[in-house]
């Protein structure tokens, strides 16, 4: 895994399934080089205003994602890709931009995983991994990086905030609203007290993957699977 491809050859990134190269090449490269992204935004913002918590342990963080993303294209036989951001991240103007940035960098790496999950459902190994990746940034570190910006906030004038935070907040509020609903859910299942009308009732039009990486640390890929699995099975007798 020493040969490492030419960052010019990289762009754009994304999952074209018309594209020559194959999907799940596509879908680690995009995974890698938002996790590369990540790390040097935070590790630039370390640099202007030092170890700042959380970037200090969020930046820990970023490494395992990459090392985890990294054995999965040596176990795919993919050469991976180098990482183009280091010294192109622009430095934050203060701490409050910085918290904003981490807000919507988790959000966007949040949706970027649930695209991903649904172009690898045939590689399990690498379900997992994005599953895994995808619950760290909504469970762990889009709570932190919200709780440093509500907090700044709220020290500020009222009504005055960035067009980051603006950007961003909606998306918080959505999530939040619905991280309740799926805790339960989460609760019932560990404990087998939800039946299966129920979950399939909770499941309508809701984007499975997404809650399959919110949930998979409390109850398990295998519930996960098999939820899925009988979300389609019904689906398909529908028909």
């Amino acid at each position: 895994m020493e040969e490492i491809e030419h960052k010019e050859t990289l762009a754009p990134l994304g999952v074209d399934p018309r594209a020559p190269e194959p999907i799940l090449h596509q879908a680690l490269k995009t995974a890698l080089d938002d996790e590369y992204r990540a790390y040097e935004a935070y590790m630039r913002v370390i640099e202007t205003f030092g170890a700042k918590p959380p970037f200090a342990s969020i930046i820990e963080a970023e490494k395992r994602h990459q090392t985890a993303l990294l054995e999965l294209f040596e176990c795919h036989g993919i050469v991976p890709i180098e990482n183009r951001w280091v010294g192109q991240m622009d430095a934050p103007k203060s701490l409050q931009e910085a918290y904003a940035m981490g807000v919507e960098a988790e959000i966007s790496n949040i949706a970027m995983y649930d695209t991903l999950l649904s172009y690898t459902q045939n590689y399990p190994d690498v379900q997992e991994v994005f599953f895994r990746l995808q619950a760290a940034s909504y469970n762990n570190h889009l709570p932190v990086f919200q709780a440093h910006l509500e907090g700044v906030a709220s020290k500020a004038v009222p009504n005055a905030s960035t067009p980051m935070m603006e950007n961003a907040l909606p998306s918080m509020e959505k999530m939040s609203e619905q991280m309740s609903e799926w805790s339960a859910m989460a609760g019932k299942l560990a404990s087998g007290q939800m039946s299966q009308e129920e979950m399939l009732k909770l499941l309508s039009g809701t984007n499975f993957s997404f809650i399959a990486g919110a949930l998979l640390g409390a109850i398990g890929a295998g519930v996960v699977g098999s939820m899925s699995q009988k979300n389609e099975e019904q689906t398909e007798e529908k028909e």
